[in-house]
């Protein structure tokens, strides 16, 4: 599997639903993010937004018969035998992140 990479079957936030649930948050509250599974104190602070114009590829389907999610910009992969089942669909997306750099400089943003 290749790029960021999910569990099959996750739930996704779209932007409204992350709005809804900060729409009385403090607005000098810090924003923390985890990743999955994380202890409280593995927290970073959010520090960068990029809202993306273009449409990216959900790929979904079966990598050696255990179901994959990955998301990625361009066109669709290629993929090899071991992929069966794969569906991709194009969305919008907004990447959050502690540090995006290494995301401005591959897209060009």
């Amino acid at each position: 599997m290749t790029r960021s990479a999910w569990i099959a079957g996750q739930r996704f936030m779209k932007v409204y639903q992350l709005l809804e649930r900060l729409a009385n948050a403090d607005p000098e509250a810090l924003v923390l993010v985890f990743l999955p599974y994380a202890d409280v104190s593995d927290g970073a602070v959010l520090g960068d937004v990029i809202v993306r114009d273009d449409l990216w590829n959900h790929e979904s389907g079966l990598y050696g018969g255990r179901p994959y999610e990955v998301f990625y910009p361009g066109a669709p992969e290629e993929r090899e035998p071991l992929y069966s089942n794969v569906k991709v669909e194009r969305v919008r997306v907004v990447l959050i992140g502690e540090e995006l750099g290494n995301f401005r400089l591959l897209l060009k943003v």
